[in-house]
């Protein structure tokens, strides 16, 4: 009987020395199968932010994710949706809060101050992400600038996901009819002005010049397959969004790493076949059936890559052109950047991650319209200067950097 008892106590024991040491070891191992860091930390903070279907766009609950997240606007083409009960951009929480007029953070003021300078950022993620994550740093460093010594520098977004020429122009001239009193416009962009037109517009029967995914903004209704895909897409979306509560409800559970680590791995899984889902949205929308003016704007025929690309780069001068002419005219100072681009030859060493994780195959067609038509904006922005635009091109900006910078295949910056 004793022994019964002692045999049971060590077959608890080991039971219980299991399950601690994979409850020690689950995160690692996680994160050396899937070739990414996974903390604690991130993911216990991944529980407290709403997954699921609490968005609208325009009326439409039938919208694919990527145009949930924002609103029509008449001038624009779209702004943040401020009705959205959480905010996710590159998959992290933002909790800065969209103003009235769709952007993040505070609006540009509408009164002159001689103690206060205004900056104004723009352009697409890019730019946002700057704002995000540098925003007080830049103020700060700026108001050390001996022009700005004793005043107040504010940083105003007037950045989007997805955003592109002329929309960046739109944005400020829309901006400065209200009446806002802007010091300085720094505009950030380039790849969004390349390689969105080639990926989502054209293809589609979309005019170049228009906002990203028009075709998905302006379409008054969808075929069944399609309709099926987004049901798909909001049903996994709802059900991580139902497991996220029961997990983060229970304050024993949300500790345990083997937990954390079974749902980052689900949650991760789901997350990629909404992806897969959307992606085939897309490519359904290359369907035969007629494109109405609506979607398309001025029809843009079947251009070859290379005349898309050069109308696309000619597009992108014209419009910092424009910007640069509104601003001399209001008195503003602007300073136009080219953003780098891991795809652009020679411009960094990569990391064994970033060549892992954020170096796309040569068919992604953002690769080659990086490869493609950056040398055209390069030689643009030359011509920019010539012209006296504040312009500067930041693609050699990482050659020396050791460190791992890109953090996806598209464009964006750890």
């Amino acid at each position: 009987m004793g022994f019964s008892r002692l045999t049971a106590r060590w077959i608890v024991f080991d039971i219980l020395l299991i399950l601690a040491l994979l409850d020690i070891v689950s995160l690692p191992v996680l994160s050396r199968i899937r070739g990414r860091a996974y903390s604690r930390q991130t993911i216990v903070e991944s529980l407290d932010t709403p997954v699921a279907v609490e968005r609208t766009a325009a009326g439409k609950t039938d919208a694919p994710e990527w145009v949930l997240d924002y609103v029509l606007h008449p001038f624009l083409g779209y702004v943040r949706n401020r009705d959205a009960k959480a905010h996710v951009f590159n998959d992290r929480p933002i909790d800065i809060p969209v103003n009235e007029y769709g952007f993040f953070g505070p609006a540009p003021p509408f009164d002159r101050s001689p103690g206060r300078v205004t900056v104004v950022l723009t352009g697409g993620s890019a730019a946002l992400d700057l704002y995000f994550r540098c925003a007080a740093v830049l103020s700060d460093l700026l108001a050390e600038a001996p022009p700005f010594e004793g005043k107040k520098v504010e940083i105003v977004s007037l950045a989007l996901g997805g955003m592109k020429e002329p929309q960046q122009l739109m944005a400020l001239s829309w901006f400065l009819s209200l009446g806002a009193a802007i010091d300085i416009v720094i505009n950030l962009d380039g790849f969004n002005e390349i390689a969105l037109p080639f990926a989502e517009n054209v293809p589609f029967g979309v005019a170049a010049s228009f906002p990203r995914s028009w075709r998905s903004y302006a379409a008054k209704g969808f075929d069944p397959k399609t309709t099926t895909l987004f049901g798909e897409i909001e049903s996994r979306r709802a059900k991580v969004e139902r497991w996220r509560r029961r997990i983060s409800a229970n304050s024993i559970v949300r500790r345990s790493g083997i937990v954390l680590a079974l749902w980052r791995a689900w949650s991760d899984g789901e997350t990629a076949r909404i992806a897969a889902a959307e992606v085939e949205i897309r490519e359904r929308f290359r369907d035969d059936r007629a494109v109405s003016f609506q979607e398309s704007g001025p029809p843009p025929g079947d251009p070859s890559p290379a005349d898309l690309f050069r109308s696309s780069a000619d597009l992108w001068k014209r419009s910092s052109e424009q910007i640069a002419n509104l601003c001399r005219a209001n008195d503003i100072a602007y300073f136009h950047f080219l953003q780098p681009n891991q795809y652009v030859s020679g411009s960094k060493k990569l990391t064994d991650w970033e060549k892992r994780h954020a170096v796309a195959a040569p068919t992604y067609p953002h690769v080659r319209a990086v490869r493609e038509a950056y040398p055209l904006l390069q030689a643009a922005g030359k011509e920019l200067r010539s012209e006296g635009v504040a312009f500067f091109d930041l693609t050699p900006l990482f050659s020396s950097e050791k460190e791992t910078i890109y953090e996806d295949q598209c464009c964006h910056y750890n």
